[in-house]
């Protein structure tokens, strides 16, 4: 049976009392879409289940017995590389999704410590398994996709993996050009609607900076204003009313001054250390552009 969310959270916390530390000893793969992982915990040998099969993804402990085939699978034996001997140090569920998330720490060829992460994703017919190693890259998975079988998502070798778009939730979309062409790449996907796209609009003129992505409705502000709207309009009013009467003091700033609000052009990332020679706020470093 395929597991949904909320049965997901409680194994996955089951799990990781029962995992976190473990050894992983084997990886056996009987079939195609499944695969079993021999650990050692701290309670004794046991074995792990995952299957990243059509309407039968799961993920649990059994106490069965299986046949391997005679010649183990190419994704067997790559799984056997990067896994035997690996420790399990923590099991996660991203943003509450069906997914679960292996966190691993092993050791290379030349034996220098690496973290890779074994994810299971249990949507349906994209289900899958996909290892991936520290700096976020696909090292291989179960099933690949490639842009012949979906054009938003590909799951192959050496692309940088990306989580699956939620399809119960919305999704805020700036594009620093026409909104027409992320509207359609989308426009027969499931759930189409719940996609906000803002993008080039032909209006305005060269002002200042500010000026140009206001009125184009891709600032900053006015995204962060149209996302509290998506989330709950009403909860967050005073928040949308403030940041909306910050838009047209910004722009009245321009008008006055001819120059842009410093809130605007003086903006740096969280963390970013601007005291270092030759660093630039964002909006300098892009003329403008990713303000």
């Amino acid at each position: 049976m395929p597991m949904d969310a909320v049965f997901l959270h409680g194994l996955t916390q089951e799990l990781a009392q029962s995992l976190t530390g473990a050894r992983i000893d084997k990886v056996q793969q009987p079939e195609r879409d499944l695969l079993l992982l021999s650990v050692r915990t701290q309670s004794g040998n046991a074995k792990l289940l995952v299957h990243g099969g059509v309407g039968s993804a799961r993920v649990h402990f059994t106490a069965g017995t299986f046949e391997n085939p005679a010649e183990p699978p190419m994704f067997c034996m790559l799984l056997r590389k990067h896994l035997v001997g690996a420790r399990i140090t923590g099991i996660s569920q991203p943003d509450f999704e069906r997914m679960l998330v292996l966190d691993l720490d092993g050791r290379d060829e030349l034996g220098t410590p690496v973290k890779k992460q074994l994810i299971v994703e249990m949507l349906g017919r994209q289900s899958n398994v996909i290892l991936v190693s520290a700096d976020g890259h696909i090292i291989d998975c179960m099933r690949r996709v490639d842009s012949s079988m979906s054009e938003t998502r590909q799951v192959q070798p050496g692309l940088f993996y990306r989580l699956p778009l939620r399809q119960d939730k919305p999704v805020l979309f700036a594009y620093h050009s026409y909104a027409r062409d992320v509207r359609g790449l989308i426009y027969d996907r499931p759930n189409h609607d719940n996609f906000n796209v803002h993008g080039y609009e032909e209006q305005g003129s060269t002002t200042t900076p500010y000026d140009m992505v206001r009125v184009n409705n891709i600032d900053r502000y006015e995204l962060q204003a149209e996302a509290l709207r998506m989330i709950d309009a009403d909860k967050y009013a005073d928040k949308i009313n403030e940041l909306e009467a910050f838009r047209q003091e910004a722009f009245q700033f321009a008008v006055d001054n001819g120059y842009d609000h410093p809130d605007y052009t003086d903006w740096v990332y969280s963390g970013v250390n601007t005291n270092k020679q030759g660093a630039v706020s964002a909006t300098a470093a892009t003329a403008g552009d990713n303000e």
